[in-house]
């Protein structure tokens, strides 16, 4: 016989096995030359898909959004370029998420990774101007959002 699963037990499964999305950052030192990888991922930490229905990058608390036809490089480059205190930029590679955009469990989607060039105080001064903010749904249609602050680190 089935066993039936109650209003509770039904909101609790949909907490375990919902999306998790966070943005994680690093910044390490490029082999042989006087530069760093700044490298900013998406991941889905959660038990089941998201669905991203919103994704701005934030640069001192303005939206900076792609132009209709701008190749992904160009606009991580202006991205990088409106930081403040300007940074060194030695290549740039990365992609847009143009929503709606579906993020499976464990799924590591790369937003960015900039080689940079100068000062490391500067270059951490300038990563805390970019927060990515974030709007998804569930499978069950249940709403989230994550603002993410380089400056801080905070969810």
């Amino acid at each position: 016989m089935a066993r039936q699963v109650g209003a509770d037990g039904l909101a609790l499964q949909r907490r375990m096995a919902r999306p998790l999305l966070v943005v994680g950052d690093r910044l390490r030192m490029i082999r042989g030359r006087i530069g760093f990888h700044w490298i900013v991922e998406l991941k889905n930490m959660g038990q089941s898909a998201g669905e991203i229905n919103s994704l701005r990058i934030l640069v001192g608390g303005n939206a900076v959004v792609p132009a209709a036809l701008e190749p992904t490089t160009d606009y991580w480059t202006r991205v990088m370029r409106s930081l403040d205190p300007p940074v060194g930029i030695l290549e740039v590679e990365g992609q847009v998420i143009r929503p709606p955009f579906a993020i499976s469990p464990g799924e590591i989607v790369r937003l960015f990774d900039a080689k940079l060039q100068g000062d490391v105080e500067l270059l951490h001064a300038a990563m805390r101007t970019l927060a990515v903010d974030i709007e998804y749904t569930s499978p069950w249609r249940e709403r989230y959002s994550v603002l993410h602050s380089l400056r801080t680190g905070d969810v």
